[in-house]
Order: C-alpha cells, then structure tokens, then sequence
C-alpha cells in the first residue's frame, strides 16, 4: 500500500514546499531592496553634502583636481559614518570620468561600467544607485553653474549594515514558514493518502493474484469492486489469456474506459494541492504584512526626512543669494519633481517668516495651519507629527553658520497609508510570484504523477486493450519496478508466457503512453520558454543602457532592433528546422536549439555595445525557433491523430503560460540582480532545458516521406508553389496570422514596456503588464480549442479573433496611453488565444493536398516563416508612428489596420468557398 502512496504524498509535499519555499526567497529579496533604498536616503544626504563643497569651489573657478580642501572634506564624511567603505570623486574628461587622487584612490581611473550603465539609463537624474564589489551606495553629479555635469561623487557603505534587520526578518520568515506549513503539509497528506486509498487496498490483492500465476500456483480470486481501476482493467484481460472468447464490446480504447475515473483522482490529487498552496501563502502573506507594517512604519520616515532637509537647504542657499523668499521661482517646479521621484510624499508647502504661503503642491489639507507644529526651535532635525491621517515633517528654512536669520518654514506631509500601500504593492509582487510558483508547481506535480500513476495505468490500458483484440501488446516503459510500474510488468510477463514467448522485435522497445510522452514535451518546453521570456519586457530598457547613434535611424528603430532580429531569426530557422527533423532526433534538435539560446544569452550578458546585443539576441532567437519547431513537430507525432487538436491545445497553453511566469519574473529579477545578470539567468536556465530534453524526449525523430516504390523523396519547388497558389491559405497567413504577429511584436514586446516607463511604472510593474497576455493566451487557449472542435468553429474564432485584437486597441483611442497600452494587451491576449489553436488546427484542411506531399511540418514552418520574417516590419513602422503620432494613437492606428484585414479575410474566405453539389428535386 506504501508503495502507491508514499510516491504520491511525497510528490505532493515536495510541491507545496518548493512553493512556499519560492514565496519566500521572493519575501527576503524584497526586504533587501527596501533596506537598500531606506539606507540609500541617508548616503544620498552625506553624498550632497559633500558636493556642494566641490561645487561651491568650481564655481570659483577652481578645477576639481586643484582643489586641496577635497581631501579634508572626503576624511570627515568617512569619520562621520564609519559604515562607508569608501569614497570617490570623478572629474569629467570630456566625455568620460576619470578618479581623482582623494582618498585613497588612485588618480585616472574610469568610471566602473556599471556606474556608467547606470548613468545612461536615466542621464538627467539627481542621483543614481550604484553597486559595488565592496557594497552599494549612491552617485551624485556636481555641477557647474551653467548646469554641465563637471564631475561625480560616489559614497559606498558596507553590505553589513543590512545585515541584522535582514536577519531578523529572515528568522521570521523561517518561523511564520514552519507554523504555517506544517499543519497544511499534515492536512494535505491525509486528504491525498485517503484519495489514493482504494486504488492502495486493491494494488497488493492484484500484485498477489498475478505473482501466484507466475509461480504456478493456484492464484486467490481476483479481488471484485464495481467501478475499480484496476478491476476494470486486469480481469478482461486475464479472462481472455485464460481461454475466454473476445468480448462483443468493443475492445478498451485509451483514455475512453478508465480514462474518466483516473482523470477525476488526478483532478482531486491537483485540487488538493493547489488549494493547500493557497491557504499557506495566503496566511504566510497576511502575517508578513502585518510584521512589515510594524517595521517599515518608522523607516519609511528616513527618506522624506532627508528630502525635506536638502529642499529646505536649497531654498535658503538660493535666498542667501539676495533672492527675497516672495520673488523666488521655480519652487513649485521644485516641489514637483521632489514628488515625482519620491511618491511617499502627499504635498510641500513653503511658508514665510510672516506665515504666508509662498509655493506649495500636492493635496494640501485645508486645515494645516490649525495641525502643522511651528518650527522648532534649537533642534538640529525635525520631528514627525502625526495628524489628519499624515505624518507631518516642519524644518526651519534658514541660512548657514550660527545666528543666521530665519526666512520661512518648508512643511512636508508623509500619507500615514503610504506604508500600507507599499506592502500591498509589494504584495502584488509576492502574488505574482506566488502564481508563477503555482504554475510551476502544477507542471511538476503533473509530471509526477504521470510518473508515478498516470504512466503505469495507461500502460496497463494499452496492454490489456491489444490482449483483447488479439494482439501481441508494446512492452510498456513503466520505470522502477515498484507500485503500479511492478503490476504492470507482472502483467506483461504473463501475458508473454500465455502468449508463447516475447513480442516481435518492433515491438520490445518500452514506450511510455503518448499523454506521458507529451507531459514531458510539455515540460522541456516550459523549460525553455521560461528562461527565453525572462528578458522580453525589460529588453528595450537593456537597449537604452547600450544606446549609440547607428547609421542614421532614430532612437525609437535603434531601441526596437533587438526585438525585431531575435524574432527574425526566430522565424528565419523555421523552415530549415524543418528539414532536419527526419534526419536528428527530437532530443538532438532541441540540444541544438537550448545551446544557441545560451550563447545569446551570455553573449547578452556581455554585450559592450549594442551591435552586439543584436547578435546576441540574433543566436537567441534561433534557438527559439529550433525549440519551437521541434517540440511542434514532437507533439504532433506522439499525439494519435483522434487527439492532434487536444494535443495543440496543450503545447498552446504552455508555450504562453510560460511566457507569463518568464515575463513576470524577469522584471523583478531584473530590478533585483540588474539587467546583465538576468542574461546569465537566462543562459543558465536554457542549459537546464536542454539537460530536461535528452532524457525527456528521446530518440525518437521525424517519419521520413516515403514515395513511389517506397522510395524516400524530398519536397521540390513545385510542391512549395502548389502551397503559395493555395488562396484560402495564403489569405488566412497575409491577412491574419501576418497582420497579428506584426500587431503583437509591435504592441507587446516594444509599444507597451517604452509608453508604460515613460508612465513611471517601474519594470517589475511593467513586466506585470506586458505578462497579463501570455496569461491570458494560456487560460483561454484550451476554452478556444474546446469550442473549435466540438463545434467545428476553426475559421469563425480565427476570425473573431482578429477582430477582438483590433476592437481593443481602437477603443483605448480617448484614454490614456498608458491604459490604452494595458487594454490592448488584454484585447490581444483574449484574441489570439482564440484564433491562433485554431489556425494550428484548420491549415491541414486549408491545404490537404500539400500536407500530403509536403509534410506537415513543413506545411507549419512555411506558415512560421512567411508569418514571421516580414513581421519584424511592425516594429520599424510602430518606432516611425511613435515618433510622429505618440504611443496612444499608434496602437489605434494598428487595431484600425487588423481590423480592415480580417473584414477582407472575410469576404476572401466568402468568395472561395468550396460549392455544394445541388441536389436533383425528387419527382
């Protein structure tokens, strides 16, 4: 009985765990970032601190390098905070910085790459964060006063000084993990073991009945229970050795007699587990949410302190000048950057000396006049206030140096929720995790079980439907020898000895059932697809850091080239791929494939510049359409021909859902460990998909095409004509599948990561919208594939689908561009997970002669190539009407495009419609 079970409830917990294990590693990463940035905030003051020395002796025309203070300076900011591991001054030499001899450094060195990244990422902000071997820290421009950067001063502290709030929440982390799994990892493996326990009851009465036989012994009856799988399975069988005549039922059919009752203890087994994956991080979640509160409340109150001091600074250096405080402008404008690059702050308003409001922006409380606290008096820092729902910060805008007079008071509210919201944010952040830890963790579980259960019972299925029909059964491949895999081969070693020896030689070489050959297709390529998107929405943002004027075209092209040749070679490999899969096995191929995408994606790690970020992506995307092809090719060769569209369905569904735990994931990766060691990511994963394939996929290969006499032929050029003359083809491909492929590299990989950074959203906000379509596209997918062949609706959804992408992007028109972005993208996802397994499914009956003497590989991959290859079209033509028209109306401009397209794939498909033959009246 253990040995049904035990596999089955350890595959189960062994789930749950990587899960909750995922949620958690994603909590403490988090942690970090916050911990990074509340520290940041306090280098960020010591670091302008510091250049304004600099700065107030370049104004007087004092080059940085002559200045003899700076080594003084540099000495007490390091006593000051002995947690600086060190500092560093940069002089700009033309267009590039070099070290200055302070502190320790030595002079002429240049700007750490990553450093210089960093500036080229955002080159107009105050500040930027910085990474170092010896810790993290900040990097502040100095400025001349005609507002040229003339040099740099970076402050770096040591990764220690996170070391014990990191290890405090870390422990907590442990602690809420074990309480909370636990009693759910207890309660899922009673449920699951009492699932499982009819099938552990019957397995050892059935394991003895046949071993009895094998001995020649007089076996005990066979064990009856009505509706059992095994029962079910074995008896008929065993009868039919036995003598018995062949039944006048039809013999059992795969996945037709116990196909429904294993699918509902699957369904169960699954149920159970996700649902255990839900109540755990759920109130893992809460009692996280509430601990952060706790501890995030106070330090979220450093960063503001810190902005109000250096804005008060500023203000009263500014009137030092001879600007009296009422004829000072530009405040506002002040106000409002300091806002928008710190969103904790609610408003400013700058009062003065008399009490009279000077400048002020934000959603200032009518009340704050009775609420806020004057100045203090003596107090070297303000202290918060809390009232009306805001912590309310009041600093003394005043002069330098003992006895300078007072000009005003700058007031600060900090909305008390903001913690609040922050941890939700972060929230959506764990949950999006979370979802992708789920689907990750189905794929595994699935996988399992097919292992374990699926796999041996439908061998059994297998066997005992050819015992029934006479036959010499396949030698199934049931693994290890333990459970249901050792009944199945006692089965088998009986049915041989009653069947007078083994079977024939074609027929010796175990083979798992084709739904467990197709799980691990299915897994291979969620492996691949996994490391392959991790990237596509922070790629544009990766082209920006490299960014060089080329050959003429504006920046817009430039930053889309990177997409636009990965999916060129993508679709330009193709056709070729296609040839080769009757001469490599599956496995090879898709080797090929993985090893191609982990070049490109080191090669990306290691880009310099931008041509070779494009090669870079260029092997990328090559080892994309290998592995596309391949496992294309394999599901339809394993899948009988009574299932092909079940079959595409799934490959559908997990080609996208791995496209939204990629694309979810990179972003926070991404903004996590930095663009280049995201590459790494990706190559690493690639390595691991291409190790998944060789055991997962086999030797199998493509049938070759045999011709007359049995001789093997290869496709001409007429055989290709003969396709392109195909009208119903060739209009499904330009006017459909064309047009939407263009629409959706344009829209999703180059449209929406470019308009919604430019809205503020940071990546991993961005990687959540652009991953919204491949969730989209794997949850509709299979409903899409359901109605389109039970109702035979393949060209109706391929159209309605073209027009719910077009009708999406048209009605963002008079909205936002950042919600007509988000609109479109769902629009997109909704509809191509409608049209495009339908297009996979209608093409042999579009082009039945040419799938005969082509293949239908090759049938897919001119469809790929020609879809593909002029597609990389739309990015150029979304950069160009992005510049002239704006994100908003260009996306408009494309939904108006796809739709006249299909309104003109209709009245094709109209016109060429195969006749009915009229049917003579009856007298």
């Amino acid at each position: 009985m253990r040995s049904v079970r035990l596999p089955l409830v350890a595959a189960v917990l062994l789930v749950l765990l990587g899960s909750l294990g995922i949620g958690a590693v994603a909590n403490s990463l988090f942690f970090h970032r916050f911990l990074v940035n509340a520290s940041d905030s306090r280098l960020l003051a010591a670091a302008i601190d510091v250049r304004d020395v600099f700065a107030r002796a370049a104004s007087l025309g004092l080059p940085l390098a002559q200045f003899q203070g700076g080594e003084q300076v540099l000495a007490e900011t390091r006593r000051a905070d002995p947690a600086l591991r060190r500092i560093v001054a940069f002089e700009s030499a033309g267009d590039h910085f070099h070290t200055l001899a302070l502190a320790g450094a030595r002079a002429g060195e240049d700007l750490p790459a990553g450093w210089a990244r960093a500036m080229r990422r955002a080159p107009t902000a105050s500040h930027w964060q910085i990474d170092d071997p010896d810790g993290f820290g900040v990097l502040v421009p100095i400025r001349s006063g005609f507002g040229a950067t003339i040099g740099l001063i970076a402050l770096v502290q040591s990764r220690a000084v996170l070391d014990q709030p990191q290890d405090e929440f870390d422990s907590f982390l442990l602690r809420q993990a074990g309480a909370v799994a636990l009693p759910v990892m207890l309660a899922l493996a009673l449920l699951v073991g009492w699932l499982l326990r009819p099938l552990a009851a019957r397995l050892p009465l059935w394991r003895a009945h046949l071993d009895a036989l094998l001995a020649g012994r007089t076996p005990p009856p066979p064990p009856a229970a009505a509706g059992d799988l095994l029962d079910g399975l074995l008896r008929p069988a065993l009868a039919r050795l036995d003598g018995a005549p062949a039944p006048a039922e039809p013999p059992i059919e795969p996945l037709a007699d116990a196909g429904p009752a294993l699918r509902r203890l699957k369904a169960r087994v699954v149920a159970l587990t996700v649902a255990a994956i839900v109540i755990a991080a759920g109130a893992s979640g809460l009692a996280i949410a509430r601990h952060q509160d706790e501890v995030l409340g106070e330090a979220l109150l450093a960063k503001p302190l810190t902005v109000t001091a250096l804005l008060a600074r500023d203000i009263a250096h500014a009137i030092d000048l001879g600007i009296p405080p009422d004829a000072l402008r530009g405040v506002e404008r002040l106000f409002a950057d300091a806002r928008a690059a710190h969103p904790e702050i609610a408003f400013l308003r700058l009062t003065g000396a008399d009490g009279r409001i000077l400048a002020e922006d934000g959603a200032v409380p009518a009340d704050l006049a009775a609420i806020a606290p004057p100045p203090p008096e003596g107090e070297d820092e303000p202290r918060p206030l809390r009232r009306g729902g805001f912590d309310l910060l009041t600093v003394a805008v005043e002069g330098e140096g003992d006895g300078a007079p007072r000009h005003g008071a700058l007031t600060l509210g900090v909305a008390q929720d903001y913690a609040g919201r922050l941890i939700k944010e972060r929230l959506i952040d764990i949950g999006t995790v979370g979802l992708v830890a789920v689907f990750v963790s189905l794929e595994i579980l699935l996988l399992l079980l097919d292992r374990v259960l699926t796999g041996p019972l439908l061998s059994l299925q297998d066997w005992s439907a050819a015992v029934l029909r006479g036959e010499r059964p396949y030698r199934a491949a049931t693994g290890a020898g333990f459970g249901l895999a050792g009944l199945v081969r006692r089965a088998q070693a009986w049915g041989e000895r009653c069947q007078d020896g083994p079977p024939p030689e074609e027929r010796r070489a175990g083979r798992p059932p084709w739904p467990v050959a197709l799980r691990s297709v299915r897994i291979c390529l969620f492996l691949f697809v996994l490391s392959d998107a991790l990237p596509l929405s922070v790629l544009p943002l990766y082209a920006a850091e490299l960014y060089q004027p080329m050959a003429g075209l504006s920046r817009e092209m430039l930053l889309a080239a990177p997409v636009m040749v990965y999916w060129l070679a993508s679709a330009l490999i193709h056709l070729p791929c296609s040839t080769w899969l009757d001469r490599l096995s599956y496995r090879a191929t898709f080797a090929l494939g993985a090893a191609a995408a982990a070049a490109g994606g080191l090669g990306a790690a290691w880009a310099p510049d931008l041509p070779s970020l494009l090669a870079a992506r260029a092997l990328g995307g090559a080892g994309l359409g290998i592995v596309f092809t391949v496992t294309q090719a394999a599901t339809t060769s394993l899948a009988p021909a009574r299932h092909r569209a079940y079959a595409m369905a799934g490959f559908s569904s997990v080609f996208f859902l791995a496209t939204f735990c990629g694309t979810a994931l990179g972003g926070l990766i991404a903004d996590e460990i930095g663009l280049r060691a995201l590459f790494l990511v990706v190559a690493g994963q690639a390595v691991l998909a291409g190790l998944a394939a060789w055991p997962g996929l086999g030797r199998a290969r493509e049938p070759r095409r045999p011709g007359a006499g049995g001789a093997e032929t290869q496709a001409g050029w007429r055989d290709y004509l003969a396709l392109a003359r195909n009208s119903r083809y060739a209009g499904l491909l330009l006017l459909s599948a064309l047009p939407n492929r263009m629409f959706n590299l344009a829209l999703v990989f180059y449209l929406a990561p470019l308009c919604l950074f430019d809205a503020g959203l940071s990546k991993a906000e961005i990687a959540r919208v652009v991953s919204v379509y491949g969730l989209v596209m794997a949850l509709v997918a299979p409903l899409g594939a359901r109605l389109a062949d039970r109702f035979s609706w393949h060209v109706r959804l391929v159209l309605a689908g073209s027009l719910i992408c077009g009708g999406a992007a048209l009605a963002g028109l008079p909205l936002p561009a950042a919600t007509a972005i988000t609109a479109a993208v769902v629009g997109m996802g909704v509809g191509q997970a409608l049209s495009i397994p339908s297009q996979m499914s209608v093409l042999p009956a579009l082009a039945p002669r040419q799938a005969e003497s082509l293949g239908l590989p090759r049938v897919y991959a001119v469809f790929r190539v020609v879809e593909r290859v002029p597609a990389f079209f739309g990015l150029i033509l979304a950069g160009g009407l992005a510049a002239w028209l704006g994100y908003g109306p260009t996306v408009a401009v494309w939904g108006a495009g796809l739709v006249l397209s299909t309104l003109a794939l209709i009245v094709l498909f109209r016109l060429t419609a195969p006749r009915r033959r009229s049917r003579p009246c009856p007298p």
